[in-house]
């Protein structure tokens, strides 16, 4: 019982991962195609933006902080839970390709005029 869960969480990581793989090309790619602003936000403002969300995906993905509740699972560990959350992360990710898509040459990262 415990080779298989511990399968189908590689599974589920390798599709989640996968998944954002391809989130992260597409966003890459289709941000080639933006018009160029006209007032970019200060370079401290981006650097904030960036430092906190290094320090949240650090807090989060590190296996050397355990955030004591925060780490602590609130739905059991199940095939099926897994699949739902996958499919989960595959509608979240088609609606985020949605969005950019209509967005268009008029996304952007920063607030911009």
């Amino acid at each position: 019982m415990m080779a298989r869960l511990t399968m189908a969480r590689l599974v589920s990581w390798n599709t989640v991962g996968s998944l954002w793989i391809v989130f992260c090309v597409y966003w890459a790619v289709s941000a080639l195609n933006v018009k160029p602003t006209r007032h970019m936000e200060a370079a401290r403002g981006r650097f904030r933006t960036a430092a906190g969300l290094g320090v949240a995906a650090f807090l989060i993905f590190s296996p050397a902080y355990h955030l004591g509740i925060l780490n602590r699972r609130f739905v059991p560990a199940s095939q099926r839970i897994g699949a739902a959350a996958i499919v989960r992360v595959a509608a979240g990710i088609a609606i985020a390709i949605w969005a950019r898509r209509h967005i268009g040459e008029f996304w952007s990262a920063p607030i911009t005029l």
